[in-house]
């Protein structure tokens, strides 16, 4: 379940806004609202069959995110980065958007699950095959990443830094 992830890597405050990024249905979206009702939840990303009352969806194109800079102190991507083609713009933007010191959470499917999923949905050519992989891919834009695989997701953990 993506709340029990997200709980498990990510310190989410009370009154905390949450930016959620992602693809697909929104099942994992309506789980996070749920387990998170004193926070406003802003989705970007999925369909907009999920309602909550702390839910708030918003229309982009990835990779541009619609919000100033240093608005979230957490973000959460799920399996976004292996559906938008300009994934590293995406990351960018992410740390434009997190507070300082904030906390981003990508949850992505490791390239053994992503050959099935990219046959059903056509998503973008990129995966991640182990640790390493995501660990490079979000080093640029967070030095301050962790990476750990759990049975079925690769989870990076990132922070922003304090800028001096």
């Amino acid at each position: 379940m993506v709340a029990d992830i997200v709980s498990d890597f990510v310190k989410v405050k009370p009154q905390d806004a949450v930016l959620v990024l992602g693809c697909g249905s929104g099942s994992a979206l309506s789980q996070l609202a749920k387990a998170y009702p004193q926070n406003r939840i802003v989705a970007v990303g999925f369909h907009r069959m999920v309602s909550q009352p702390n839910l708030e969806h918003r229309k982009t194109v990835f990779p541009v995110l619609p919000f100033p800079a240093e608005t979230f102190p957490v973000v959460i991507g799920l399996e976004v980065l292996t559906c938008s083609p300009k994934g590293q713009q995406l990351i960018n933007e992410v740390n434009r958007v997190l507070k300082p010191k904030g906390q981003a959470l990508f949850v992505e499917f490791p390239t053994s699950k992503m050959r099935l999923l990219r046959k059903l949905f056509r998503t973008a050519d990129r995966s991640f095959s182990n640790v390493e992989d995501l660990r490079s891919f979000l080093a640029g834009s967070f030095p301050t990443t962790a990476v750990v695989r759990t049975e079925d997701y690769l989870i990076g953990i990132c922070h922003k830094q304090v800028s001096s």
